[in-house]
């Protein structure tokens, strides 16, 4: 259920630009430390991804910015289950963020191990739900724009050209999936042009608030531990959608039997069987654009 009611904690800035510049240099230094912490520990050689002492964590990759570091702070703030955020460092066309090391492993990697029993997945499933739920409770400061969490564009390996936005409205959002709806492009077999046309505009029509949205909410940016949700990592796709966006991005794969797909759609706010239709339609469209 989305309330959208309650007043979203004020979103900041994570630190001066100055700031930000002289952290980035600190956390280049950071890269051999972390190297050299793995071969001690015999941990993997990090890629993007640097563990280091003291149980923190540095991420730093091309598409990291600082809304993502903004992102994880609001949702501590609100009360998910997120790493620390203890610096951004801007290193001018992108970022690194240092911050605390959630324990446990993967969803994905606890399920494929069948290390959870399906008491522990069932309990799983209720705590996102709840969290989902959470999120969504907050009404946007940024009213009916869909933007990232400072207002800017967002980014996704499954949005048209990996960039959208920031749009004015859900329309605008929508539109930018129908640009890439042209029938001399359309290449797919079993499917005709036409029908894929009108299964994409079927719920055009229809409102949805915009809502706090992690964006790429899969089983492996969830981290489990003792059979439960111990926390929810990258959220640099994070920003602000409509209601429907984080249920039907989770299950925009059609893979019936998925274990996951059905998690999803077993969860009480799960009631966007049209819009999922409509959005695969849309994902059929702008595929070539995406960088997955």
């Amino acid at each position: 259920m989305t309330n959208s009611n309650i007043q979203f904690p004020p979103v900041k800035s994570v630190g001066s630009p100055f700031a930000n510049r002289l952290r980035g240099y600190f956390h280049r230094v950071l890269l051999p430390v972390s190297r050299l912490y793995c071969r001690w520990k015999g941990l993997g050689q990090p890629v993007d991804i640097y563990p280091l002492p003291f149980n923190l964590i540095l991420k730093c990759t091309p598409r990291t910015l600082e809304q993502e570091a903004m992102a994880i702070v609001a949702a501590r703030n609100i009360g998910i289950p997120v790493p620390k955020m203890i610096q951004y460092g801007d290193h001018r066309s992108f970022g690194s963020i240092l911050m605390s090391r959630i324990p446990g492993v993967m969803l994905s990697e606890a399920c494929n191990s069948e290390s959870l029993s399906p008491t522990q997945v069932e309990t799983i499933g209720q705590e996102l739900a709840m969290y989902l739920d959470l999120m969504r409770n907050y009404k946007s400061p940024m009213g009916s724009r869909v933007c990232s969490l400072n207002g800017g564009p967002l980014f996704s390996p499954f949005l048209p050209a990996d960039r959208v936005g920031p749009c004015d409205d859900e329309d605008a959002f929508h539109a930018t999936f129908l640009e890439y709806a042209l029938p001399d492009f359309w290449t797919v077999r079993g499917i005709r042009f036409e029908d894929n046309l009108t299964i994409a505009k079927d719920f055009v029509a229809m409102t949805h608030p915009i809502v706090f949205t992690h964006g790429d909410l899969m089983p492996w940016n969830i981290m489990v531990h003792n059979g439960h949700i111990s926390g929810i990592i990258d959220w640099e796709c994070a920003g602000w959608f409509p209601d429907y966006y984080e249920y039907t991005y989770m299950v925009k794969i059609d893979v019936p039997d998925s274990w996951w797909n059905k998690l999803v759609k077993s969860m009480p706010s799960y009631r966007f069987e049209r819009e999922l239709q409509g959005y695969r339609a849309w994902l059929t469209f702008a595929a070539n654009s995406f960088s997955r």
